[in-house]
């Protein structure tokens, strides 16, 4: 059996995979101690649905790529030791098990190598729609307008 191995640029690929969004969580990516990094938005989007909030899929769902969103079925982060970024000057390129150990223990779950948390998008949802529409239109009706110079 071959062993895993720490390689840069993961991807799933095939047709038969494009349902599926997968964020390969790094050394760069994993904790840079802001909201937008892998650890925070795991912790808060997990957290937001244990408590039972509405979450829009697409803001789970990690920009960037060139990915449409609509189409994805399924969010995973998948958190390992073996996903290595392509910042050949980055501090830390991989994710370490000190870090695996911290993000096992935040979840729960026993200390392993890997760990995929999946996201499965649910139904379309009338209500949080709306709240979005008017969060929108709020701030389009600011000052702000398409001759303003800064």
């Amino acid at each position: 059996m071959m062993q895993p191995f720490r390689k840069k640029g993961r991807a799933l690929r095939g047709d038969h995979q494009n349902w599926i969004k997968a964020q390969w969580v790094n050394g760069v990516t994993y904790n840079d101690y802001t909201p937008s990094c892998a650890k925070s938005r795991a912790q808060h989007f997990t957290q937001c649905l244990n408590n039972g909030e509405l979450v829009e899929f697409n803001r789970i769902v990690n920009p960037g790529g060139g990915e449409k969103t609509e189409d994805k079925r399924v969010m995973a982060s998948i958190f390992s030791i073996y996903n290595l970024s392509g910042q050949m000057d980055a501090y830390k390129r991989a994710m370490d098990i000190e870090d695996m150990a911290e993000i096992c223990t935040l979840f729960d779950i026993e200390l392993d190598d890997t760990l995929i948390l999946l996201y499965q998008r649910g139904d379309y949802s009338q209500e949080l729609t709306d709240s979005i529409v008017q969060n929108v239109e709020t701030i389009q009706s600011g000052r702000v307008k398409h001759n303003s110079v800064f």
